[in-house]
């Protein structure tokens, strides 16, 4: 494998590194979204509405948006030194 081509893999890994952290980012701001809106519900209602669970959703999702941007950076690092 050339350095062109590896350069090119990299290229590519970069892209898809940057579109999963836009997908996690709009995730979260779709879970907080829906959160808002179920607070809002429960106070017409006697329990809570929002599920317990989504509170590890959203911190598994922020877990996963740093080692998003960990990888990006090795990338662009290990590309800086070819």
């Amino acid at each position: 494998m050339s350095v062109a081509e590896v350069r090119a893999a990299l290229a590519e890994v970069a892209e898809l590194t940057r579109t999963a952290g836009e997908l996690a980012a709009l995730a979260r701001e779709r879970i907080d979204a829906a959160v808002r809106v179920l607070a809002e519900l429960s106070r017409q209602h006697p329990e809570s509405l929002v599920p317990k669970g989504l509170a590890g959703a959203v911190d598994e999702l922020d877990r996963g948006h740093g080692h998003l941007a960990t990888a990006l950076t090795a990338v662009g690092d290990l590309d800086a030194r070819l």
